[in-house]
């Protein structure tokens, strides 16, 4: 009987998908009544992503709670609560659907809630929250964390420092903990004002762009006068002379039509470089001085030795 409300107040699944979510039930059950919850827990995942029933989602939170997942459980509860309903669902799936209801409110009570205070951080900082190595949403910590009964880690991720602290809870307890930043100083992290001798000795170089661009300028002056001496000028005179004789100048009028068109190509590429060079001059770059060190080198003994500071 109730293997029949399950398939009935699904959707329209195909008979492989209902056979498979029967036996992926029947089997979570036997697990669960013989004490194996995890086991029993990925039986039912399997039915209720067969079919998605009251029936199977409520199997899927027991087994959870069974765990002690009841943030996860809750989850699902609220989530079989939401599944629509269907014009000929069965008493069981109306009686599951009931279950869901007190289930998760009763599993809400017993979820702990960890208020999370950092110190010595400034306002407007935004930390990443980790509770036992995931990573929360942006914003999820802002009020409470909601936690399972038992121990966890929470870390805090800013700046590319890291702190943590472990916390055990009991259920439906509420409690607050605190990560500092602030190593015993106050204003660990508060804005320090700019280093104005560091940037009065920042220096200019020239720009990259301005050696690009004489590369591709002397290239491409370069190879336009070599293509207009070697190809374009001599192919001009063969095309008058031919012209001169009547004769049918098609070939070499091909032939310096092209040279032509490689010289133009060679133009316009030494002139762009030029152009790039121009801008890469007109914008120099702002390089921070590379800090020097000394050291002093001694050799030989007494004053026979050579001494010098490099």
């Amino acid at each position: 009987m109730l293997l029949a409300a399950i398939a009935s107040s699904a959707g329209e699944p195909s008979a492989e998908d209902k056979a498979a979510a029967k036996d992926a039930y029947i089997a979570g059950m036997e697990l669960r009544n013989a004490g194996k919850p995890a086991e029993a827990l990925a039986k039912f995942r399997k039915a209720y992503a067969l079919l998605p029933t009251p029936i199977t989602g409520l199997a899927v939170g027991r087994a959870l709670e069974d765990l002690g997942n009841l943030v996860e459980a809750r989850t699902v509860y609220r989530a079989v609560v939401k599944l629509p309903p269907k014009p000929n669902e069965s008493s069981e799936a109306v009686t599951a659907r009931e279950q869901a209801v007190k289930r998760a409110k009763d599993v809400a009570a017993r979820i702990a809630k960890v208020r999370l205070k950092l110190e010595g951080l400034p306002d407007t900082a935004t930390p990443v929250v980790f509770v036992d190595n995931l990573r929360l949403a942006d914003g999820e910590a802002d009020d409470f964390i909601e936690l399972d009964p038992g121990k966890h880690t929470i870390a805090v991720t800013f700046a590319g420092r890291t702190k943590s602290t472990s916390v055990a809870v009991s259920a439906g307890e509420t409690m607050t903990t605190t990560i500092s930043f602030a190593d015993g100083e106050s204003g660990a992290f508060e804005a320090q004002p700019a280093d104005k001798s560091a940037t009065s000795k920042m220096t200019t170089a020239t720009n990259p762009l301005t050696y690009w661009g004489i590369g591709f300028a002397v290239g491409g002056f370069v190879g336009g006068f070599a293509s207009y001496f070697g190809w374009v000028a001599p192919e001009r005179g063969k095309l008058e002379t031919c012209r001169k004789n009547a004769s049918d100048c098609r070939e070499i009028e091909d032939t310096w039509s092209l040279n032509k068109n490689v010289f133009y190509g060679h133009v316009v590429v030494g002139t762009a470089g030029a152009a790039l060079a121009v801008v890469g001059f007109m914008m120099p770059i702002a390089v921070k001085p590379t800090p020097t060190s000394t050291a002093t080198l001694s050799l030989g003994p007494g004053w026979v030795g050579v001494k010098g500071t490099f």
